[in-house]
């Protein structure tokens, strides 16, 4: 069979600062790829340090998965993993799946890689409790990611009424290069919550900078052909907001650790980005 070098970017969504996301996403990333047909053939290595406990990393494929939750946050986020893969086929859900159901065990849950039961289900929001065969932990997953095991409901459409309230923001770690020692590493922050954004019924928003900044603007939705890449709509455009830019303010689920609503908050012409969690 042919042999391809891949390059599997990680990108990940912010829950906080627990580390089991991390770790998952990691794990995440090889899975997709096997359920792609690609199957490793050789060592894969990741490098990265971060600045607070000073940890280097240079771990084989094999090895990854044992790096310890305060490791797998620095790694995680912007990392590349290489490897060499052989196959092409690209894998499909299977078809004929049991309906998904409180009391169901999933034998597979794709954000955890692993089995999970089904303790709760919220129809509004489409999202479902599961509790790890792993590690017991519990998250909040949409349907989507059962889509190996069961047929699941989806959310609700929503309107851009979905956006009015309150929301607390976290930035996630920014990675930039550092030379230590002659060497080339990754370095990659905590991240941090920052002051929440209030967006109102009647078209306007405040968002809290910092103690000395405080915006007041103007909101309105953006059209299908306005959206960023990988965004949905419904969408709405925080005018002239942080450093004077428009951001894109869009719906991304729910957080995976206490399933209250979760937006995406991007800048229109660059990547920086937070994530925002409905404030109750």
């Amino acid at each position: 069979m042919p042999k391809h070098r891949v390059t599997l970017s990680v990108r990940i969504p912010h829950f906080g600062t627990s580390g089991k996301h991390w770790r998952r996403a990691i794990h995440a990333a090889f899975v997709k790829a096997r359920k792609q047909g690609l199957r490793p053939v050789g060592a894969t290595r990741v490098i990265a340090r971060e600045r607070r406990p000073a940890y280097r990393y240079r771990n084989s494929m094999t090895s990854y998965a044992r790096l310890g939750r305060a490791q797998c946050a620095a790694v995680a986020y912007a990392l590349a993993l290489v490897a060499t893969f052989t196959g092409s086929a690209s894998a499909q859900p299977a078809t004929n799946l049991p309906p998904c159901r409180i009391g169901f065990h999933a034998p597979l849950v794709s954000p955890l890689n692993r089995g999970a039961m089904i303790l709760d289900y919220d129809a509004a929001k489409g999202s479902y409790k599961v509790k790890s065969d792993g590690d017991g932990l519990i998250d909040w997953v949409p349907a989507y990611k059962l889509r190996y095991s069961c047929v699941g409901a989806d959310a609700k459409p929503v309107t851009e009424s979905y956006f009015i309230g309150d929301w607390s923001l976290f930035i996630g770690p920014t990675p930039n290069k550092e030379i230590i020692d002659s060497k080339g590493y990754l370095v990659v922050g905590p991240g941090a919550h920052v002051p929440p954004l209030k967006i109102n019924g009647d078209g306007s928003y405040i968002w809290v900078i910092d103690s000395r900044t405080t915006i007041r603007g103007r909101w309105r939705t953006l059209a299908a052909n306005e959206l960023r890449s990988g965004t949905k709509a419904p969408a709405i455009l925080l005018i002239n907001g942080e450093h004077g830019k428009n951001w894109e303010v869009w719906k991304t689920g729910v957080n995976q650790g206490n399933n209250r609503d979760a937006i995406g908050v991007e800048r229109m012409d660059m990547g920086l980005s937070a994530i925002g969690t409905r404030l109750q």
